[in-house]
């Protein structure tokens, strides 16, 4: 059995770099990652060697991903680079890319930096292989929804009424878990959290969710009034009503 690929993730942004990570392990990838230039070229430095770096272009102020990149293919000759940004600007007039490497455009679905890393590593994925385009088409997954909930009487509740109205139901009791689900498991189309979870809220939850999976429908829940709401999440008071539920599978199924 072949060893996991190991890359190296570099971005200066804590949810992207915790997102993508979530994506990359869920994958079967050894991660290792970091958020500035400095950091990578000494983990770079370590043994074992990795054998793809990922790296975002905009590293803060004074780095970028393409000097950082020349930097580490000199450390380790033969490391396949796949740049990823979200910057407008033309960046790849001002430097140079190391050959054979790639370009992800942000933002992107967690299937397409799976399929960029695969034709780059010329394998699949451990866990989760590319698309095959020459495949004959499937039937399109029903729809699902992944309820977040570390209280596991209220994740119990929630599980069961929306199993009652037909809907195919994942659960999770923390952020991390949740963003592996997600990950996995294409056919989730809506996400219900809770607020207050144990490390990452549910509303930075629903920022990284949004960065792997771009127009995801988010549903926030709280007991509490002082929590923060965020824009274009949907927002239900705790005790719920069936009612509520009710709304909610309507919307998982019109995603």
């Amino acid at each position: 059995m072949t060893k996991p690929a190991r890359i190296l993730l570099v971005d200066d942004l804590d949810d992207v770099r915790d997102a993508t990570t979530s994506v990359l392990e869920a994958a079967g990838y050894v991660v290792a990652a970091a958020a500035t230039d400095e950091q990578a070229l000494s983990l770079l430095a370590g043994d074992p060697a990795p054998d793809l770096l990922v790296t975002d272009i905009v590293l803060g102020r004074r780095a970028n991903g393409f000097v950082l990149a020349q930097q580490a293919v000199r450390i380790r000759p033969g490391l396949k680079v796949l740049y990823t940004t979200g910057y407008t600007g033309k960046l790849e007039d001002l430097y140079a890319a190391v050959p054979g490497s790639r370009m992800l455009r942000k933002p992107y679905r967690a299937h397409e930096l799976l399929r960029e890393i695969d034709l780059l590593l010329d394998e699949p994925a451990p866990v989760i292989g590319a698309p095959d385009h020459d495949a004959q088409p499937q039937a399109k997954p029903k729809p699902a929804i992944l309820v977040v909930e570390d209280d596991v009487r209220s994740c119990a509740i929630a599980v069961d009424l929306f199993e009652q109205l037909g809907l195919k139901t994942f659960s999770a009791e923390n952020a991390e878990d949740a963003l592996t689900l997600l990950a996995r498991h294409p056919e989730i189309t809506t996400l219900f959290s809770d607020i207050r979870l144990p490390g990452m809220s549910g509303s930075e939850l629903a920022v990284a969710a949004w960065k792997l999976k771009p127009g995801l429908n988010i549903v926030l829940t709280s007991a509490y009034t002082d929590v923060a709401h965020v824009s274009g999440a949907r927002f239900i008071p705790k005790p719920w009503s069936k009612t509520d539920f009710t709304l909610v599978a309507g919307s998982v199924t019109r995603h």
